[in-house]
């Protein structure tokens, strides 16, 4: 099943920094393409100030909505270090503080 829908975009802008997570729905029901969990919901979040901007340096996450046996919850990846793990209020108040 073929499906097609518009980008979301949530941005958080406080004291010059900026916090912005997109995401759309995946082209196929389910896909497990870019993670290994199947998700239904794939985007990106990224978190800039002024001074990043102007050096280009950006920091940015891969998201993913994974369905899962244990709830299902959004999924975050660095593609710079490799990392993953469940994204959630704690990852979102760590990107602000890094870029404050």
């Amino acid at each position: 099943m073929f499906r097609e829908f518009g980008v979301n975009l949530i941005q958080v802008n406080t004291q010059g920094c900026v916090v912005q997570i997109a995401f759309e729905s995946t082209r196929e029901v389910f896909s497990s393409e870019k993670f290994r969990v199947p998700y239904v919901l794939e985007g990106e979040v990224r978190a800039y100030n002024q001074e990043m901007l102007e050096r280009t340096q950006i920091r940015s996450q891969a998201l993913f909505f994974c369905l899962e046996q244990g709830g299902n919850a959004w999924h975050y990846y660095e593609w710079l270090h490799g990392r993953t793990g469940v994204f959630g209020r704690d990852q979102l108040v760590s990107l602000l503080e890094r870029i404050v």
